[in-house]
């Protein structure tokens, strides 16, 4: 998490504050006695709990988005490309279990208004890079043409169900288990194989 040592210090520790008790149930005083830091640490940051609860899920949409599209260079394959953002998604979501419980559940509240451009502008930064790399393979006829968004859909949609259960503690199966499974549907729902060439016998 970017900024000085006390706004990075806080972000933890409200982090850790709200995944442990809840967002309505942690408190200023809760966070800044987990950070060791002061009233006016805090709010010169981020000025109230709304502000500091904006700012994580910044942090974290900005993290998982840059987890995902990291191994999408230009050459990598279809099939590969896929694979990644799947095993990216559950990667993210298990190494970053507290931000992305915090990511999916806050998505509604009264204080993401604050920051919807910002969440807007990463959005769109994120899908011109999928984008970078997903369009070369739409022209080539190794993907399936659809929308950024539906492509986003089939790709991310089962990985993402798997983990919505995993967080909410509906299982406790660790969601890379089914990463092979999940990969091999979104393969199949968006990768085009080349036809196969049949030999010909000579008369």
């Amino acid at each position: 998490m970017e900024g000085t040592p006390t706004r990075s210090v806080l972000l933890r520790a409200a982090l850790r504050r709200f995944d442990q008790s809840g967002y309505e149930a942690a408190t200023v005083a809760d966070i800044c006695g987990d950070a060791g830091a002061s009233n006016g640490s805090f709010f010169h940051h981020f000025g109230s709990k709304q502000g500091v609860a904006a700012a994580l899920y910044v942090d974290a949409v900005t993290s998982y988005q840059a987890c995902l599209v990291a191994p999408l260079s230009p050459r990598r394959p279809a099939a590969a490309g896929v694979a990644a953002l799947v095993r990216g998604h559950l990667a993210w979501v298990v190494r970053e279990r507290a931000a992305a419980r915090f990511l999916f559940e806050q998505r509604r509240a009264e204080w993401m208004s604050s920051v919807r451009d910002d969440v807007s502008r990463a959005n769109a930064g994120f899908a011109n890079a999928v984008d970078a790399w997903r369009l070369p393979h739409v022209q080539a006829g190794s993907l399936a043409r659809m929308d950024t968004l539906v492509f986003l859909s089939e790709v991310l949609g089962p990985a993402q169900l798997v983990c919505r259960f995993w967080l909410s503690g509906m299982t406790h199966d660790d969601p890379r288990r089914h990463a092979a499974a999940l990969v091999q549907c979104a393969q199949r729902a968006l990768v085009i194989e080349p036809p196969k060439t049949s030999r010909l016998r000579s008369p």
